[in-house]
């Protein structure tokens, strides 16, 4: 497989998003990341995987630990059954979220023999509501820590734009109620963009 390794559409798209959620948001962006120690126990026959590592979520002015276990089929499914059994009912995305591509690319490879000090670049690429493609990306040395810095951006992503997408609908009506109709406009459009990279739904009564 040839690498993906030059910008694409893809992260052009997720780059427009987030600066969207820093528009509106950046004052409350959640940022994410995990402790140094993560724990694995792989069946390399059955290919079940267990893991466990703490979670940071970071927010301005404080920090929050929070312990993850998951399995699944491989690392990357436990992660995410780990990160969906803790936080999935905070967020419409865990529901629904679905990976449609998963690729591992050397980022320059040696033109001869195999070596370990060789760095790895893992992109996810995921189809949200419009069906347009999402890219995440990250570089590490470790294949297991680039796999797990992609899901956590790729988390980190769909948190900050449920979030977003919260405070827009409470500026909405906001700006409706002081006749704002410039400011309106240009929130109504960012809002449609938002929801459309996402799969957020209004709760239901």
């Amino acid at each position: 497989m040839a690498p993906t390794l030059k910008k694409l559409p893809e992260d052009c798209l997720r780059e427009e998003m987030i600066a969207i959620i820093q528009r509106y948001n950046g004052e409350n962006y959640v940022r994410l990341s995990i402790n140094e120690d993560v724990h694995i126990v792989e069946n390399i026959t059955s290919e079940v995987a267990g893991l466990d590592c703490i979670l940071r979520v970071h927010r301005p002015h404080y920090t929050t630990l929070v312990p993850l276990h998951g399995e699944g089929s491989g690392v990357l499914d436990a992660f995410h059954q780990g990160f969906k059994e803790r936080l999935g009912g905070q967020y419409c995305f865990m529901e629904r979220l679905g990976l449609q591509e998963f690729r591992v690319d050397t980022l320059s490879p040696r033109e001869t023999g195999f070596g370990s000090a060789d760095q790895v670049g893992v992109t996810i690429l995921v189809q949200v509501e419009n069906r347009e493609r999402i890219a995440f990306r990250s570089n590490s040395f470790s294949l297991l820590s680039a796999t797990l810095g992609c899901s956590l951006q790729m988390f980190e992503y769909f948190i900050n734009g449920e979030r977003t997408i919260k405070k827009l609908l409470f500026l909405l009506e906001d700006y409706r109620g002081r006749n704002r109709g410039d400011l309106q406009e240009k929130a109504m459009m960012d809002l449609a963009k938002l929801v459309s990279c996402s799969y957020y739904r209004e709760p239901t009564a």
